[in-house]
């Protein structure tokens, strides 16, 4: 994927979360941090202390006969991660910071 199609998913992306927090008065997600940061252009440390000040929801597992994954606010990081909108030294840093339960 180019960085040009990064950017348009990103904004469409944003565009469909910015929908669904209006009808839900949901609070902002790290996912719509992420995306902001990216399409802005801004501050990559301001990015990484927002997401290291958050409060998370971490994946949760049913136990047996349904072993489903649920997943949490957490998981969104990873995914921003290999999706390329935030790097693994941001990754690492708010991994430090929040402490999230082993992956």
């Amino acid at each position: 994927m180019t960085s040009d199609e990064r950017m348009e998913r990103a904004v469409a992306r944003l565009a469909k979360i910015e929908a669904w927090r209006v009808k839900t008065n949901a609070d902002t997600t790290p996912e719509e941090l992420i995306l902001r940061a990216y399409v802005s252009r801004s501050d990559r440390a301001e990015l990484v202390s927002a997401l290291s000040a958050m409060e998370y929801t971490f994946p949760q597992y049913e136990p047996y006969p349904v072993e489903e994954r649920l997943m949490g606010t957490w998981d969104q990081l990873p995914l921003a991660y290999y999706q390329k909108y935030i790097s693994h030294d941001e990754l690492e840093a708010v991994r430090a910071a929040v402490k999230p339960p082993q992956e």
